[in-house]
């Protein structure tokens, strides 16, 4: 069973940032899965799996993979999860020559760790928009690509945007949540593979069809460590953003400390993401 990875995995002190080619550039995604992913290769090398996470305030590669791949060890760092766990002890690193999908990347920052949730999922590696700090991020869950491109007026989308949530590095692209008349402001976590995700406190403030039940499925975080978790349905309309859902599914996590929108809820849609500026826009399918 493939774990549910807390939002903000990546929560570290060195910020990502990439020098990219002018115009737009294409990381093409897979969406057969769970969570898009998309190849990343450094160097010249096989490209291999990362996520692409919009709950990741920064990089992570793979330990392993990073000192195969020569990348230099810059010194330590500890990176946790808002939903607590032991922080994990690791490496900085710089992604001098490497590619994302066809986006050319230079001086890309990350951690690299000794993670066992990417190690479980298959995958060498979480990245984040951030690493295009400085452009806009379309992120097209329905075409299966993100597009890197300039920050220009038109194509910035029209609409209110979102900020993100949260201050400095720990800052994540949000969205509000509305519910029974009350909103709440959630993170959009692309690493979540489920609909929505609650704070365990928040059981009793909303209106759930029967009882919640123990989940088949423990949320895990970014070191492996399980939660408590239960599940239920959300009785009558929820909107997140401009979607409109019907009595959706829901999970309920110890520890988890704001709203989550996971992909369940984000497949088919549009995020334009603006890392330079922390804020987002959530465009519906068309």
């Amino acid at each position: 069973m493939k774990p549910f990875l807390a939002a903000a995995v990546v929560a570290f002190a060195a910020t990502a940032g990439a020098q990219t080619s002018s115009g737009v550039e294409t990381v093409p995604l897979d969406l057969a899965g769970q969570r898009p992913i998309a190849m990343l290769s450094i160097g010249g090398g096989t490209p291999v799996p990362v996520i692409f996470d919009t709950g990741a305030s920064g990089n992570v590669i793979d330990a392993d993979f990073a000192r195969s791949a020569e990348l230099a060890d810059e010194g330590p760092v500890m990176v946790g999860t808002p939903a607590g766990g032991v922080p994990i002890r690791g490496f900085r690193t710089t992604i001098a020559d490497g590619r994302l999908g066809n986006a050319t990347l230079r001086g890309v920052r990350a951690a690299a760790l000794p993670m066992p949730a990417m190690q479980t999922l298959g995958v060498k590696g979480i990245f984040g928009p951030g690493t295009f700090s400085g452009r806009l991020v379309h992120l097209d869950l329905g075409r299966g690509e993100i597009r890197v491109t300039e920050k220009t007026e038109a194509l910035i989308p029209s609409g209110t945007a979102f900020p993100y949530l949260g201050t400095g590095m720990r800052s994540l692209p949000g969205v509000t949540v509305e519910i029974n008349g009350r909103t709440y402001e959630a993170h959009i976590d692309t690493g979540q593979p489920e609909a929505l995700a609650f704070p365990a406190t928040m059981a009793s403030e909303l209106p759930i069809e029967d009882e919640l039940r123990p989940s088949a499925r423990p949320a895990r975080l970014a070191d492996g460590a399980p939660r408590e978790t239960r599940e239920g349905r959300i009785r009558g309309i929820v909107r997140v953003g401009p979607l409109t859902l019907e009595n959706p599914e829901a999970r309920f996590i110890e520890g988890l400390q704001r709203v989550n929108v996971g992909m369940a809820v984000l497949r088919g849609s549009t995020l334009v993401l603006d890392p330079a500026e922390r804020r987002s826009w959530l465009v519906p399918a068309s």
